[in-house]
């Protein structure tokens, strides 16, 4: 499995999670079948609200599953047109939120638990 977590640090599966999708500084991107992590930069991650352009990143990294805090609603629909389930983050390292993933425990993000604005707190956020 295939699973993409916006991270605020590079710390392999110690990261931080980022508490909103699109202005992540990274993603690290785990496959579970392999036993590796590869970190993506996002260098757009303070675009204005609604871009969406880490999908366009994410876009051929074949994944399964993103785990996030928070995201807004064009962005889970571009995951969605891609084949990506979109969950909830149940932890504050990569490395909790993909256990919950392998262990099936964390609940899908409803396009109802999207994100406004960049000027919002978000539910499940761990810092903003």
């Amino acid at each position: 499995m295939r699973i993409g977590i916006p991270i605020e640090e590079d710390r392999g599966q110690d990261s931080l999670i980022c508490p909103h999708f699109g202005g992540a500084p990274a993603f690290l991107v785990v496959d579970t079948d392999l036993g590796t992590s590869e970190t993506l930069s996002n260098d757009h991650g303070h675009d204005a609200h609604g871009q969406c352009v880490p999908v366009d990143l994410l876009r051929d990294q074949r994944l399964d599953v993103m785990v996030v805090a928070g995201i807004g609603r064009g962005a889970i629909m571009k995951l969605d047109a891609i084949g990506v389930r979109v969950c909830q983050a149940g932890g504050e390292t990569v490395r909790d939120c993909v256990a919950a993933v392998l262990a099936s425990a964390l609940p899908d993000f409803g396009i109802d638990m999207a994100c406004a604005g960049h000027d919002q707190g978000h539910p499940g956020h761990y810092s903003d």
